[in-house]
């Protein structure tokens, strides 16, 4: 995903060859992760984008608010950390709330953010879902 052109692209890890699948609607998507056979896809200013990982058509927009910092998949299920109008427009990794999309596509908010939250780091495991802060110098978990 490149978040400049905002283009889709292949890479053949055998032969080190390069297709571009599709040009994907929104300002700069640029975080994936993927879950249940598709693609799913966020960044400034870009909805939740459900892509066919082999031709790149989008399948479905998500409403998630202003736009996706990052997006992880984890306990059968998409973490995205979002953020509001503001801080989108000035690009910064500020949260709002923490939302849980399902595969099919039904957003949850599982958590908001009480005070400033920069979002710098986003990964999902056994324990949970972590974010890490480094503005604060914090590392959060929340339980799926």
């Amino acid at each position: 995903m490149n978040h400049r052109d905002r283009r889709l692209t292949r890479l053949e890890t055998r032969t080190g060859l390069t297709t571009t699948l599709a040009t994907l609607p929104g300002d700069a998507p640029e975080r994936l992760a993927a879950l249940d056979g598709s693609l799913w896809i966020t960044g400034r200013g870009t909805d939740l984008l459900r892509v066919d990982p082999q031709t790149g058509g989008v399948l479905e927009v998500v409403e998630i608010g202003a736009s996706g910092i990052d997006v992880v998949a984890g306990a059968g299920a998409l973490w995205l950390p979002v953020r509001n109008v503001a801080a989108d427009r000035r690009g910064f990794p500020t949260m709002s709330a923490l939302k849980r999309v399902s595969p099919g596509g039904a957003v949850t908010t599982r958590a908001t953010a009480k005070g400033r939250i920069d979002v710098h780091g986003l990964a999902a495991d056994r324990a949970g879902i972590w974010l890490a802060d480094n503005t604060g110098g914090r590392l959060y978990r929340l339980r799926p």
